[in-house]
């Protein structure tokens, strides 16, 4: 007769068995009641499962985006404030241009103002967001722009055209005091104008690349989303400050003062409208990317609505299967507690 069903430790072995099934599915219930999505979702949804994944990847792609578009969307932010700031400055400095034009001394009056001016353009053009360059282009990484000062690069190949062009150094007064306005002008639009193009502009005062950065603002579409130093309305102003400050000064006769004048005017007004442009691309961007962002957040919200849909449980049903479980493995411990006190021993 084979008694092995009806003996305390087969009665035992089922407790303990049930007592981890029971512990196995409290997890899964207490998952569930937490997160309130199934614990094993490709269990429980089946065939579905690669439908789930789809939408999962989709939703954590336009995520991404969203993200993304955050980040590049502060950038175009500082980037324009930049601009403003280097606008604003321009716009005061042509002021006083004009304020100094007939007046004696003009220059003695304009060089600390220009000199000011080149350095806080070149801080401008220098700024930096999270450790990258706004204004180098794709070279994010290296500042674009060379400081103006003595014994700069810049500063010297300026010096060295001067003297290359009027046979004599700016420090020299007398001779200085006699070039006159048309030979001002003359140098102006050729020897001097030619430090601001290529290939001297990015030899001696930008690392700048020209090709600016684009980004992936939704699975379809990208912008350009930065502005960088060798932009023509950067190298006007720094022709402009640079006629003020390299060019002979208060040493300069009237009428070569007053061309050098009006040449910075000029420089400064067409910079202006060069970088209202600048900003107004910059200004287009930063609408398509709110207008992405939104897009995509409506998108974000329909992949969310679908994947809760096939991942979602009950949460009120699944903490009733988590309390129903926990009576069930506490008797389940008591029953298999009171086996073990069980002993033939008493019965003898």
């Amino acid at each position: 007769m084979n008694t092995s069903f009806i003996s305390t430790q087969s009665l035992s072995t089922t407790l303990r068995s049930t007592v981890m099934k029971g512990q196995i599915s409290l997890a899964e219930a207490t998952t569930e009641a937490t997160t309130g999505r199934h614990a094993d979702v490709g269990e429980a949804l089946g065939a579905l499962t690669g439908r789930d994944f789809s939408l999962r990847s989709d939703y954590e792609r336009v995520s991404n985006l969203i993200d993304t578009n955050e980040i590049v969307s502060g950038r175009l932010d500082a980037t324009q404030q930049s601009i403003t700031n280097t606008v604003d400055v321009a716009n005061t400095f042509m002021q006083q241009l004009f304020a100094a034009r007939n007046a004696d001394g003009g220059a003695n009056v304009l060089a600390p103002s220009a000199q000011t001016d080149m350095a806080s353009l070149v801080d401008s053009l220098n700024a930096t967001l999270n450790g990258q360059y706004l204004f180098g282009g794709i070279n994010i990484d290296t500042a674009p722009m060379s400081s103006y000062t003595a014994g700069s690069t810049a500063q010297t190949a300026i010096d060295t055209a001067f003297l290359a062009f009027f046979g004599f150094p700016q420090s020299n007064a007398a001779s200085v005091g006699a070039i006159t306005a048309t030979q001002m002008q003359t140098f102006l639009d050729t020897t001097f104008d030619a430090e601001f193009q290529n290939p001297a502009w990015t030899t001696n005062w930008s690392t700048a690349s020209s090709q600016n950065t684009t980004s992936r603002i939704s699975t379809t579409q990208t912008v350009v989303t930065s502005a960088n130093a060798n932009e023509t309305g950067f190298r006007k102003l720094a022709a402009a400050y640079t006629m003020i400050l390299s060019l002979g000064g208060n040493a300069l006769g009237q009428s070569a003062f007053q061309t050098v004048v009006d040449n910075a005017v000029a420089k400064i007004s067409s910079a202006v409208y060069d970088l209202a442009l600048t900003g107004g691309q910059l200004g287009t961007s930063q609408q398509q990317i709110k207008d992405a962002s939104e897009r995509m957040a409506i998108q974000k919200d329909l992949y969310s609505s679908q994947i809760n849909k096939l991942e979602a449980v009950d949460p009120t049903e699944a903490s009733v299967r988590v309390n129903s479980l926990q009576s069930q493995i506490e008797m389940s411990l008591s029953l298999t507690g009171q086996l073990h006190k069980l002993s033939l021993v008493d019965y003898l």
